[in-house]
């Protein structure tokens, strides 16, 4: 009987660890998800800092080419105290996503439109979120890339428009 006895506190025991560990692997994956959500959050936060700093600079400039120097200068000064190993953030310059339109067109108003991209690099890269790559580039690259567009009015047109009628910040966000 004492036998039996000390065979099933064994099996206890071990039936306790193998409990313990599962618990303990589950929590380490809910808190390694975690991490990644957060860091994700942080690139989407300083990204739309960065696009509404752009937009602002290049929006009180009186040429395209200014507005552009600016932009890129307000995003590289906001961008030194917030990048991280994590988070790079760059102004899009190409025609689609820079955009400033100082001619005034039927039904709009001048406005600098300013698209910024975010790279944010997941320390546990997470399978569902990077989209269709093969297996060798999602080992070598795992980001997670966020894209911000704002839409200002040109200063000039803030100055010239009654309030009701000028536009404030404009954000839209594209994934």
């Amino acid at each position: 009987m004492l036998e039996t006895l000390a065979a099933q506190e064994r099996k206890n025991k071990k039936g306790r660890l193998v409990l313990t560990l599962t618990g303990g692997s589950l929590l380490l994956l809910v808190v390694l998800l975690a991490l990644d959500l957060t860091i994700m959050m942080l690139g989407y936060q300083v990204n739309d800092r960065i696009c509404l700093a752009a937009c602002r600079a290049a929006a009180k400039q009186t040429s395209a080419s200014k507005a552009l120097a600016q932009a890129g200068d307000a995003a590289r000064n906001l961008n030194l105290g917030l990048m991280s190993q994590f988070i790079s953030t760059d102004i899009l310059t190409d025609s689609a996503n820079f955009i400033y339109q100082d001619k005034e067109e039927k039904g709009q108003i001048r406005s600098v439109t300013v698209t910024t991209e975010s790279k944010v690099r997941l320390p546990l890269p997470v399978i569902c979120l990077e989209g269709e790559k093969s297996r060798a580039e999602s080992k070598k690259d795992s980001a997670v890339i966020l894209r911000k567009r704002c839409t200002m009015p040109l200063q000039s047109q803030v100055e010239a428009t009654p309030k009701a009628a000028h536009l404030s910040d404009t954000t839209t966000y594209q994934p």
